[in-house]
């Protein structure tokens, strides 16, 4: 028979295998394990907590924990550990617990007791486990959400200004007797207040293509100076409606680039637009090109007079949803999108936007830089005489909605044009058994079961053995994400432009369309 001594050696030797083979499962386990003493206090944890932490036990082989949780967390975890030691139930909390370092990370505490035989707890056991992860997504995803309704909210209080100023200005155009000079000014109002919906939308479209990674560049060689000079032909009237004055300032010699002309020019339309949002009316709004002295970057400069920036507000106005600037000298409105875009669009061009200002009140300046590109070889060769007047074409267009119908076949007969009209696929394939057109502009999405894309097929078989008889095909549809494209391309349209299209885009097309006068 084993004596005392060897009893109790015995039992010390398994409490110490006990404890060592707890030692390694703790390690191994992907979850922080600590046990506690029936009245609550830590005895055992895994290692990795004072890992993260730096706790160590005290002298009697416990630890505080309570000095690392979070101030604003210590009471709610504190008030349910004791609960569930009173109650001898589980224990949950969620904490942030202080690294050593000195930053916080989420954490999930749980416990449950263990229950000896006369019904009094012996011991806890628990596990602390990394949410840290979870909670920063759950962060974000609120933040998405909240920026979600807000940009709803915004949205929908931006669209009604232009709409009720468009409303008046139709209002005011109907009545008879109207002046001259008055119906001028109502034309005016409508072409600014189009124009700037014209924007927010395609601010909004620009966004949601950029975030799915669909908005796509069609770079070629230009020439800075001319791409600003061609800009500001036509945009100088917008800025000189709004009380502006446009000075352009062009470096003397070429400096080339490889861009999307269409891209950065909606970038200059962005930075003067929001220019003239924080300038006094009557002030100057500089847009100037210039080179690096080093010849590695281009750059094009936007300066106003405005109210200027201060530090800290630089960075958050690249921000989506941002408006920046405080209060403006004006009504500032838009989305907060524009500048957001404009920032991605030159990083797509490997290059950068920038603001900076000398203060409050001291204007800003926002500048657009880029590589600097080769000089091509050849000059591109300009477009079948674009710059000539078309010849008058016989163009049917097909478009379901009426008002946008008869706006554009009132356009097209003013520039000289023959227009057959046509409401849905039936009708325009009727049109095309008796007549014969120069171009096809048609819609893409159409009620009944013959879609634009089965018209430009269509179109495209009944030639096929006259090729040079084949009208124009143009597609013109809201929707202008690269799949509508290509399928409109692989349909036989010889483009697609988006709604709504710019006098200057149909009549680019009138240009290039082919066909017998």
């Amino acid at each position: 028979m084993p004596n005392s001594s060897e009893s109790d050696s015995a039992q010390q030797t398994a409490d110490s295998l006990e404890e060592e083979a707890l030692q390694h499962v703790a390690e191994v386990l992907p979850h922080i394990v600590w046990t506690g003493t029936p009245e609550g206090s830590v005895d055992f944890i895994s290692p990795q907590l004072s890992e993260y932490t730096g706790v160590q036990p005290d002298d009697e082989g416990f630890l505080d924990w309570t000095g690392y949780v979070h101030p604003d967390d210590l009471e709610l975890v504190v008030s349910r550990w004791s609960e569930a030691r009173e109650r001898k139930q589980t224990y949950s909390a969620e904490q942030r617990l202080r690294s050593k370092r000195g930053g916080y990370k989420w954490f999930i505490a749980r416990a449950e007791p263990v229950i000896g035989e006369d019904g009094e707890v012996t011991k806890w056991c628990g596990t602390l486990t990394s949410i840290h992860e979870h909670k920063v997504a759950e962060r974000k995803l609120k933040s998405a959400s909240r920026q979600k309704d807000e940009f709803i909210a915004m949205l929908g209080h931006e669209l009604r200004n232009p709409l009720a100023a468009i409303a008046a200005s139709h209002l005011a155009l109907s009545k008879e007797g109207l002046g001259e000079e008055d119906r001028r000014g109502a034309l005016n109002i409508l072409g600014r207040q189009i124009n700037h919906l014209t924007r927010l939308v395609n601010d909004t479209v620009d966004v949601a293509r950029l975030s799915f990674g669909k908005l796509r560049l069609d770079t070629q060689p230009l020439e800075l100076n001319q791409l600003v000079a061609d800009w500001a032909e036509g945009y100088r009237s917008v800025v000189e409606e709004g009380g502006y004055r446009l000075k352009v300032e062009l470096e003397a010699d070429e400096i080339w680039v490889d861009g999307d002309a269409v891209r950065l020019s909606q970038c200059i339309n962005n930075l003067v637009g929001n220019a003239m949002k924080f300038a006094e009316s009557g002030t100057e709004v500089v847009v100037r090109t210039t080179s690096d002295p080093s010849g590695d970057h281009a750059e094009i400069r936007v300066i106003d007079s405005g109210v200027g920036l201060d530090g800290e507000e630089v960075e958050n106005l690249f921000k989506r949803f941002t408006q920046g600037r405080g209060a403006g000298v004006q009504d500032v409105g838009g989305l907060g999108l524009g500048l957001s875009v404009v920032r991605e669009i030159m990083q797509m061009h490997e290059g950068a936007v920038e603001g900076s200002s000398r203060g409050k009140g001291r204007g800003a300046t926002f500048t657009l830089k880029m590589p600097i590109g080769k000089k091509p070889d050849v000059a591109a060769e300009r477009e079948e005489e674009q710059s000539e007047d078309p010849q008058a074409k016989s163009i049917l267009l097909v478009e379901d909605n009426t008002s946008v119908a008869r706006s554009l076949e009132l356009f097209l007969q003013l520039e000289g044009h023959s227009v057959t009209l046509a409401a849905d696929g039936k009708e325009a394939f009727e049109k095309l058994a008796t007549d014969r057109f120069d171009l096809i502009l048609s819609d893409l999405t159409l009620p009944g079961e013959i879609s634009g894309w089965d018209i430009a097929s269509r179109v495209q078989h009944d030639f096929a053995n006259t090729p040079d008889d084949l009208p124009y095909l143009v597609a013109l549809s809201g929707h202008a994400l690269p799949e509508h494209v290509e399928k409109s391309k692989a349909a036989g349209f010889e483009e697609h432009i988006a709604k709504p299209p710019s006098l200057d885009q149909l009549r680019a097309v009138l240009s290039r369309a082919s066909g017998p006068a």
